[in-house]
């Protein structure tokens, strides 16, 4: 999703200059310091970060991550999600690693930290409970959906071509909502794919920062210029 035809959705290139303004600007954001000061132990440090900026037609925003975890490990143990439109961060979220497999996802509402869902992942299958808060989806009755279990197999990364790998991340996001649920559905697809994560996370904020995506996905990937 790099932009090389007549794409109307893709990821740019971002300068260090940006990358340095997205940290500063995460790192004094209330909702964001609310994250950190609830999940982020006195064990745990700033071990990576990662940045994407996407274009929508004129439109520029970019999305990023906090990553902490052990210095002396691979491994994360919080990660805190940020989405930037105009200039303002306007969506975040926390995954906190419970166990090797289990991620509880928080959301930040108007000042509020929701433990929206908790995602249970193995090799090739996620089983997302939600639990609290505003972002939870409904059945048509309105009642709260508490589980759903779907495999999703990760060799079928990369697909065949972009129209496909469109597709698939698409559904992947779409499944999870608008809680950045959403977005940690990326890891189980993208099988750590790093740029895959990327772009999953662009299309992520495509459909629920941006907003007007239809439920569709072979309708917004027509739209946004990937499929014929």
């Amino acid at each position: 999703m790099y932009k090389d035809n007549n794409e109307l959705l893709y990821v740019a290139e971002i300068s260090a200059s940006e990358k340095d303004r997205l940290i500063e600007q995460a790192f004094n954001d209330p909702e964001i310091m609310q994250m950190i000061n609830k999940f982020v132990t006195s064990k745990y440090e700033l071990t990576d970060t990662i940045e994407a900026k996407w274009v929508f037609k004129e439109r520029i925003g970019y999305v990023g991550y906090l990553v902490f975890g052990n210095s002396e490990s691979a491994d994360w143990q919080v990660q805190i999600l940020y989405a930037v439109d105009k200039d303002k961060i306007v969506k975040s979220g926390a995954f906190v690693k419970r166990s090797s497999n289990i991620v509880d996802v928080y959301d930040a509402v108007d000042g509020n930290i929701y433990n929206t869902s908790t995602a249970n992942i193995t090799e090739n299958e996620i089983t997302i409970t939600w639990k609290e808060g505003p972002l939870v989806p409904k059945s048509e009755d309105g009642t709260t959906i508490l589980s759903t279990t779907e495999t999703i197999s990760p060799k079928s990364f990369p697909p065949s071509g972009e129209c496909d790998w469109c597709v698939l991340i698409c559904d992947a996001v779409i499944g999870g909502g608008c809680s950045v649920t959403g977005a940690i559905r990326c890891a189980l697809v993208c099988a750590g794919n790093p740029v895959c994560i990327g772009v999953c996370t662009v299309v992520w904020a495509a459909i629920c920062v941006i907003g007007g995506a239809a439920a569709d996905c072979d309708a917004n990937c027509i739209s946004w210029g990937y499929c014929p």
